[in-house]
Formats: structure tokens, C-alpha cells, sequence
């Protein structure tokens, strides 16, 4: 098909999903041409013949839309098509293979970039190792998409993928903004919808207590497994473990710590001991561990203040991260032990950050103003604390209902 390639060729095409690919060539520039695949995703390519013997084609992608528009992208290949007159296009554009740029040029700088570089790192091979072998310019709009689908098939909610979404679109923007590539191919894409209304999970009274019973009886079995060990160890005259005074190794204090403050998963693992002031009952989430680059003082409770000494009595540590790894840095992993736990206590339903969600909401309905609950959260708005973390009671809402009733 041969078509005058403008704006109002290119809207109405747009509009459309074809259900498969086709193409249209200008008529007006001889090689400039439009290609729409089968997801609706539009593509500019220039089509360049060489060779004397043997007339081969080769296509150069000269832009995609909506990022560049018709005008642009015939620029673009009228520059391309000028060069090749005159001998200067080269032979091949070989864009670097997508494992490639990770491994050389991405993980190495968000390694020095970002707060929580090991978690990110781990979230990338997990969901994108299986394009190490595509070259950049081969992830396509088209390619997403078809992996979008598959994993809405899977399961996956559409807020889990819209996150791994923006992950490999932070990844290209990186490659075009390095000029390992010249557009990016996802511009444009529209995240799927989410139910913005729906219902945050907070604990009830009874999954509260279930939750605690749970993580004192596990205390419990470690504890009682330590003194076994060093029961058996003393027999042969080894040297003994530590005894486990208060708790049977972090995830006690981690997730009590997460329940009076509301503090994210990454700012409670990047705390260190330095950042506690017990004399003035306060802790300070710094600005580098923090999602939004904000320090900010969160008092402490009595319950909570009482869990970090004993935890620091039974660490024998005062300096460095509360809870270090077995190397003594940042801790990474814990996910295993969290998903074991919430498993025992029948809270398979309820993630990490909703701790944060819970603690919020028992701000709100104990008349804790907005400003004082976004400070508390650090959240950049109080736009945000109110979308996403402002869970009203069922109480609080028949109250309102009464208090609104016409006496007919």
C-alpha cells in the first residue's frame, strides 16, 4: 500500500488495532515506510538497497511513534538515504545485546545509584534474564506486550507488572540517554489499569494476635533449639553458641520495629545503631535510605523502645546496622523467613508493606491528623497518604452513615 505517510494518516492508523502486521510505503519518499504490529505499536523505517551483483535490502528504524511524529521521522530518513549515496552509512549498526548492557553498563551504575541496589539487581535477572541474548534495538513494543499478556495469564496482578514495567523502561531510557540506542520503544506505553479504590489489607484484632503468638512461639523453638545445641556441644566440650536471651534471631524485631513506626522494608534494613537515640526516644530515617530522599524523626514507643535494647543486649552490637548481615553489612534477604512466618500465622494474603498500610490506618482512625500521619510516613503528600494508606474503619464509616440520617 502507498499512502502519503502525515499526521492524520499516522491518528488514524493509531486508533487501531489490525490484528496483524502491515505496512504502508510514502509516496512521496521512495524507501520511507510505516509498520504497524499486530498490538497496535507503530514504527518508522527507511528500506535501503545495496550492492551492485545482488540487490539487498536492509531497514533502519528511524523512529517510532508517538515519540516521533511523521515530519521527524522523514528527516531522519532522508538523512539515512543521503548517506547512503554517498558511501557513509555503515555496513551494519549492531546495537549491544540487552545482557550485555546490564552486566557492562547498568548494574554497575545503579550498584553506585540506588538505595537498595541488591533487591533492584535481583528484581532485573529475575524478570529479564530471558533477553540477555536480544540486542536493544530487538526489544520492541510488540515484545512487551506479548510478555504483558502472558503474565496477566499467569496470574500476576496488573500493579506487579506495571512495576516490572517501569523497571525495564527505566533500563532503555538508560541505554538512550548512554546513545546505545536512538528511541526508545516503549515511549508511550500506558500501564495497565489498576483498581484504584480497592480495599487496603490491615490487620483485624484477631490476625493482630495471630501475628504475635506466631512470632513468640518461634522465638520460643529457637531458643529452645540453641540451648539443645549448646547442650550437646558442651557434652564434647566445644565451644558454645550465644545464648538467645530475648529473640530467636531478627525477624522479631524487624517486624515489630515495622509495626510502630511504619517504616519501609529498605529504611528498617538500612538502620543502624548510630540513628537510634534512646535518651530522647527517637530514630532518624535518613535521607539516602529513604524513597524520597527525606530524613525524618520517628518517636519511639515504650514496646518498641524495650525490643531494641533487648535486641542490641543480645547482638552485643552498638555500632553498625541494627540487623546486619552475616558479613556485618546491609541485610538483603528476607524473604524466606517472612513468607514462613505469615504462612504459620494463616497470613499468606498479607505482604510486608502492609505493616506500613496497618500502622497507617490505626493513625487515622485514632484522630491522628493527615500532616503528622504523611509526616510519620514520609510521604512527599498528603495526597498519597490519603490514596493509598488512609484505610477508614467500618466503624468510623456506620458512624458517619447515623450521624447522616434523616429522621423520616
Amino acid at each position: 500500500m502507498t499512502v502519503k505517510i502525515d499526521n492524520n494518516f499516522v491518528r488514524r492508523w493509531a486508533r487501531e488495532k489490525p490484528g496483524k502486521v502491515r505496512e504502508a510505503r510514502d509516496s512521496n519518499l521512495k524507501g520511507f515506510l510505516i509498520r504497524q504490529q499486530k498490538s497496535g505499536s507503530i514504527a518508522y523505517f527507511v528500506s535501503i538497497h545495496r550492492g551492485s551483483a545482488v540487490r539487498r535490502q536492509r531497514r533502519i528504524k528511524v523512529g517510532e511513534h508517538p515519540i516521533t511524529g511523521p515530519s521527524e521521522a522523514r528527516r531522519n530518513a532522508e538523512k539515512k538515504l543521503a548517506e547512503a549515496r554517498l558511501g557513509q552509512l555503515a555496513d551494519n549498526d549492531p546495537t549491544m545485546p540487552f545482557g550485555q548492557f546490564l552486566d557492562e553498563k547498568y548494574l554497575p551504575w545503579m550498584r553506585e545509584n540506588l538505595k537498595d541496589p541488591k533487591a533492584q539487581e535481583d528484581h532485573v535477572r529475575r524478570n529479564f534474564d530471558q533477553w540477555r541474548n536480544f540486542h536493544l534495538d530487538e526489544i520492541s513494543r510488540e515484545l512487551i506486550d506479548n510478555w504483558r499478556a502472558k503474565r496477566r495469564q499467569s496470574g500476576a496482578s496488573a500493579s506487579t507488572i506495571n512495576r516490572n514495567i517501569s523497571v525495564i523502561k527505566a533500563i532503555l531510557s538508560k541505554a538512550v540517554e548512554w546513545d546505545q540506542i536512538k528511541f526508545h520503544p516503549l515511549a508511550g506505553l500506558k500501564p495497565l489499569r489498576v483498581d484504584k479504590n480497592k480495599p487496603i489489607r490491615t490487620l483485624s484484632d484477631d490476625e493482630r494476635q495471630r501475628l504475635f503468638d506466631t512470632l513468640a512461639a518461634r522465638d520460643e523453638e529457637l531458643k529452645a533449639k540453641r540451648r539443645s545445641c549448646n547442650d550437646w556441644r558442651r557434652q564434647r566440650r566445644y565451644n558454645l553458641y550465644p545464648e538467645l536471651t530475648f529473640f530467636g534471631d531478627h525477624l522479631t524485631p524487624i517486624v515489630m520495629t515495622a509495626y510502630h513506626t511504619g517504616m519501609r522494608r529498605g529504611e528498617i534494613l538500612s538502620l543502624k545503631w548510630e540513628d537510634i537515640d534512646f535518651g530522647r526516644a527517637q530514630l532518624l530515617v535518613r535521607g539516602e535510605t529513604s524513597k524520597t530522599a527525606q530524613s525524618r524523626v520517628i518517636p519511639l514507643n515504650d514496646q518498641l523502645a524495650e525490643i531494641l535494647k533487648n535486641w542490641r543486649e543480645q547482638s552485643e552490637e552498638c555500632t553498625g546496622h541494627v540487623f546486619p548481615a552475616p558479613d556485618g553489612g546491609r541485610m538483603d534477604k528476607l524473604r524466606n523467613s517472612w513468607t514462613s512466618l505469615r504462612k504459620r500465622a494463616g497470613l499468606m494474603d498479607f505482604r510486608f508493606h502492609d505493616l506500613r498500610a496497618d500502622f497507617a490506618s490505626r493513625l487515622v482512625n485514632s484522630g491522628v491528623s493527615l500532616p503528622v500521619a504523611q509526616r510519620l510516613l514520609g510521604h512527599s503528600s498528603p495526597v498519597i497518604t490519603m490514596k493509598f494508606y488512609a484505610a477508614v474503619s467500618n466503624d468510623n464509616l456506620r458512624q458517619a452513615v447515623a450521624a447522616a440520617a434523616v429522621t423520616v
